[in-house]
């Protein structure tokens, strides 16, 4: 369903929100994200996403841009940024 790499002596967790988990509702997805989010609490999480239903609860957001890293900061600096590529992206997505 999801793609989680964990190893017990990693600080990072990788939880990857594309294939099938987009397909699910959004009732199961809340549920995994609260399992993401408390069976992780202490770790750092880093969710490769398509899906803009959560991105403002993230702490940092990479935007990736033609394989490298094009804007690093919070959301609401990107969505801030009239001339992000995150923004842009973002406002397609919810428009």
């Amino acid at each position: 369903m999801s793609c989680f790499l964990v190893h017990e002596s990693s600080y990072i967790r990788c939880f990857a929100n594309y294939g099938a988990f987009r397909s699910l509702d959004v009732d199961i997805k809340a549920k995994v994200r609260t399992v993401v989010e408390e069976s992780y609490r202490k770790r750092t999480v880093i969710e490769i996403t398509h899906d803009t239903d959560d991105i403002r609860d993230f702490d940092k957001v990479i935007w990736m841009q033609d394989g490298r890293v094009a804007q690093f900061d919070s959301p609401e600096a990107l969505l801030a940024d009239e001339e992000s590529g995150f923004r842009a992206f973002f406002e397609g997505k919810t428009s």
